[in-house]
């Protein structure tokens, strides 16, 4: 069971399914920051994260 799914009901899907995308590029963008190890929690781990709630709202709400 998703837990964005109530989301849609007070939120255009659209709308949920563009800032996911938008979340999507961000991570990518820090991704390519993420250059060594020392860079891992101020870039990569953020991305990660970001990246995750990103796919999870898109996949969820795409039909």
């Amino acid at each position: 069971m998703a837990l964005t799914g109530p989301l849609a009901r007070h939120i255009d899907p659209k709308w949920i399914i563009l800032t996911g995308m938008a979340g999507m590029i961000i991570a990518n963008i820090l991704f390519a920051y993420a250059d060594g190890p020392e860079k891992y929690f101020s870039f990569a781990l953020p991305a990660i994260i970001i990246g995750d709630a990103g796919a999870m709202l898109t996949y969820t709400h795409a039909k």
